[in-house]
């Protein structure tokens, strides 16, 4: 599903009003009978909430609207009436030529305010929409903390008020919505964090743009969601193990093989034909009796040993279809000429996680040296040490980050958060939906690395496949999180879940 900035979509409707001579009014009276209609019929009474700009004017039609359809409704504006202008305006005019109930809250006492935030159990936001931009004045903080203390049915229009539609970020206070019914599209603000938990529920719905303007945007954001993973390619009747990819996972060190294992076994689970794992001699036994499928080579500390393992490796790296190298290697020495040789092959696509992106981020420069398809996937803590930028200032703009590492480094971001995103080298930007907080625990990023470097080794684009690969996870801990729940769901319920989903895929593919 494609986001859309607020501008963008300011953009669409004066393209439809001047180039489709449709008019703003037509576009707004839309808006308004589409959130008509999930106010359900069995309410008592309703109470909108408006605002002086084009989202008051939303909610001043669909009071109207409201009316007509014999509901109880009361108005309540905010703001100065005078700065009524263009639509709203004609919206209010129009309202206030129907015998109801219309007060602004700046001559309100409070014995009616009172009064009317008792007797509604519906609430329509239509304070602010996409416009809210700065902080929260104080007028205005007074009526969303009245909204919020009320125990009603809470729909905002278009997005909660106080909620930068931009960004996700609360500007002081934001509206508690049980329902957003948004237009068009989806704004960042409806899906980002903290945001996206103004509101338990988004619904998007059409209000007349045609489909040749929505053309004629170039977006720089979509969604990860249940529908991504239909996009994975059908199994082939006649494939071999070849066929599905042989994969390098160099992963582990002395004594520390879960990792390596979570990957590997992630990469089978998610349909790889053959994993083949480099790891220190110490992980070799419980590797091979926890995982008998995978082909094991080893290395210990000295300089000889890496050497050679590395010689070894070299003369059959056309071979392999796609490197993983990070998931608990350490820092040693050996772990830094590992990645430095890694990075100096020309062609496999890399998968660069955990370790390998603490090593990058002491030594960047090699980083420079590298020509093959690279993806990186860190989570916030590794990308603040690969860009210095403290982890709160991240959390705050992982959209941002993303996008301008995957920019200036040429290679594919995926940025681990609570709404993980993945970033091409162009911009484009992917953010997931899925996923579940059960998910943030030990091993749960080795999977991830895992099914990403299956995908990549199965022939999938390498951006397409970070993209898959956090739709599987996701899905696969969403599962999980259902079989189990959320507080003790560990990385390998994780990847028992991906047969399951992948599965899924098959029979729509078969029906399709």
């Amino acid at each position: 599903m494609i986001v859309a900035k607020s501008n963008q979509v300011a953009l669409m409707d004066q393209t439809t009003i001047k180039d489709y001579a449709i008019p703003g009014i037509v576009l707004m009276e839309h808006a308004a009978m589409a959130v008509c209609d999930v106010v359900s019929k069995d309410r008592k009474s309703i109470l909108v909430v408006c605002g002086v700009g084009n989202n008051g004017g939303d909610g001043f039609a669909i009071a109207r609207n409201l009316i007509q359809r014999g509901e109880k409704v009361t108005v309540l504006g905010v703001g100065n009436p005078l700065h009524l202008k263009n639509d709203a305006k004609i919206m209010y005019d129009s309202l206030a030529h129907i015998e109801t109930g219309l007060f602004w809250y700046e001559v309100c006492s409070e014995k009616k305010l009172d009064h009317l935030f008792q007797n509604c159990d519906v609430i329509v936001d239509a304070i602010f929409g996409t416009g809210c931009n700065r902080e929260v004045s104080e007028g205005y903080l007074e009526v969303i903390e009245r909204i919020n203390k009320k125990k009603a049915y809470v729909i905002s229009v278009d997005i909660p008020s106080g909620v930068n539609s931009d960004n996700g970020k609360i500007m002081g206070a934001c509206v508690k919505a049980s329902l957003t019914v948004t237009f068009t599209l989806p704004k960042l603000g409806n899906i980002l964090y903290p945001g996206a938990k103004a509101s338990e529920r988004l619904k998007v719905v059409d209000i007349g743009i045609p489909q040749k303007v929505l053309e004629g945007f170039v977006f720089e954001y979509e969604t990860i969601d249940q529908d991504t993973i239909r996009r994975l390619p059908s199994r082939k009747t006649d494939g071999h193990k070849f066929t599905y990819g042989k994969v390098l996972i160099i992963a582990g060190s002395k004594d520390m093989s879960g990792a390596a294992y979570m990957a590997a076994m992630a990469a089978y689970r998610t349909g790889t034909g053959l994993v083949e794992i480099l790891t220190h001699e110490s992980c070799r036994i419980s590797l091979q009796c926890a995982l008998p499928e995978a082909i094991i080579k080893t290395y210990q500390d000295d300089c000889e040993s890496i050497e050679k393992a590395i010689e070894t490796v070299s003369q059959q790296i056309e071979s392999y279809d796609a490197v993983l190298i990070g998931p608990g290697l350490g820092q040693s020495e050996s772990a830094q000429h590992l990645l430095a040789f890694v990075l100096l092959q020309p062609y496999v696509p890399i998968i660069m996680d955990a370790d390998a992106l603490n090593l990058l981020s002491a030594n960047f420069d090699i980083l420079l040296e590298s020509s093959a398809p690279i993806i990186m996937t860190p989570h916030i803590g590794e990308m603040s040490r690969l860009t210095k930028f403290p982890t709160e200032a991240i959390n705050e703009n992982t959209v941002e980050f993303a996008q301008a590492f995957s920019k200036s480094n040429q290679v594919i971001t995926v940025l681990k958060s609570h709404r993980t995103v993945v970033c091409n080298q162009e911009g484009l930007c992917c953010i997931n939906l899925c996923g579940n907080d059960g998910m943030a625990t030990a091993g749960s990023g080795d999977v991830l690395a895992g099914i990403i470097a299956s995908l990549v080794g199965q022939g999938i684009e390498p951006f397409e496949s970070g993209v898959l690969g956090v739709a599987i996870h996701s899905l696969s801990g969403d599962l999980a999180y259902r079989n189990i729940g959320r507080h003790g769901l560990m990385a390998h319920n994780i990847i028992d879940a991906i047969p399951k989903i992948m599965m899924s895929t098959d029979s729509q593919n078969r029906e399709e």
